[in-house]
């Protein structure tokens, strides 16, 4: 079985990161087809506690390269910007023809090896209406049409897609949660660039604030190619037993890939379990046995030492909010 041209990519850090990143190897290895075999590169772009280094060695068994690159992330307090960091990285260090981004909170349930477009520079699934426009008339397009100002592109360069799960036609924008590239195109480095001017923009949108602006700024990264792959829900199927309002329950038992949020979380592990169950049992039985996601025992050093970074994050996250809050919000 030959594996097609890619390179899996994923961001990691202490805590809850590293079981979902564990999880999601076991889940790759096992039921993951003709891409169970290839190669993984999983990026630390921030600083923090030091990775548990069994579930470093755990990951390395599983074929898994491991990347401590604390500094990668210029806006710290910002978790998403670790995405375009790893990404900008790994276009520089890999050699396979495309890039394919995971999040950690991923299950495998068969082979995506779809999720590689062919003859196409990018692949991915739309997104929700939330944050996305449906035109001139809805609620969001100020917000997009100042993104495209600051951008200097304009919004007709985005072109339109039906969004997810909801099948309403929406300026393209896309879920970043899965989604491959290719190398050798500029997207990556546009991503990035498109994340930091975003994020320095001080533009907001009204209901989310900052808090999509990475896939706000991979809308903008994309729409310079036409070369596009709209992927089905089955590959990255919304699965949140948290908040139900964007989980398709039709497109479970078909899922692929499984994007499950915070639904390994105790309050709604069963949930997921009976979910699974419905899409595939021997997936089910991986996370079963692994059970919910649980806070790790701590040293009084890590735990000391997890506050500090908390609190910092903190502090530089208010001031930056309360930028936003003196700035124009549209």
């Amino acid at each position: 079985m030959t594996s097609p041209p890619t390179t899996l990519i994923g961001c990691i850090e202490s805590g809850d990161l590293e079981q979902q990143c564990v999880l999601l190897l076991q889940s790759l290895r096992k039921f993951g087809g003709s891409m169970s075999s290839v190669p993984v590169r999983l990026y630390r772009c921030r600083g923090g506690h030091p990775l548990n280094r069994g579930i470093v060695d755990t990951l390395l068994s599983l074929g898994a390269e491991v990347f401590d690159r604390p500094k990668a992330n210029p806006y710290p307090w910002w978790p998403h910007y670790n995405k375009s960091a790893a990404m900008r990285m790994a276009v520089e260090e890999v050699d396979t023809e495309y890039l394919t981004f995971l999040d950690s909170d991923i299950l495998i349930s068969g082979d995506f090896s779809d999720v590689v477009p062919e003859d196409a520079d990018f692949a991915a699934c739309p997104e929700a209406v939330i944050v996305a426009t449906t035109g001139p008339d809805h609620e969001n397009e100020p917000y997009w049409i100042a993104c495209s100002e600051r951008m200097g592109i304009g919004l007709d360069r985005l072109g339109w897609v039906d969004s997810v799960p909801e099948g309403v036609r929406i300026r393209r924008y896309w879920n970043s949660g899965v989604f491959s590239l290719r190398r050798e195109s500029r997207i990556a480095f546009d991503w990035d660039q498109a994340c930091r001017q975003l994020h320095e923009s001080q533009i907001a949108s009204p209901r989310y604030r900052a808090f999509f602006t990475d896939q706000v700024a991979l809308a903008f990264a994309v729409s310079q190619t036409d070369r596009t792959k709209t992927l089905p829900i089955e590959l990255n199927c919304q699965v949140n037993t948290l908040n139900r309002d964007f989980t398709d329950p039709s497109a479970i038992p078909n899922a692929i890939i499984v994007h499950y949020h915070k639904s390994m979380r105790p309050e709604g592990f069963q949930q997921l379990l009976e979910d699974l169950s419905g899409n595939s049992q021997p997936l089910a039985s991986m996370v079963q046995q692994h059970g919910p996601l649980r806070s790790a025992p701590r040293t009084l050093h890590h735990r000391i030492r997890d506050r500090w970074v908390r609190k910092t994050r903190s502090i530089r996250k208010n001031r930056f909010f309360e930028r936003l809050a003196s700035a124009k919000t549209v």
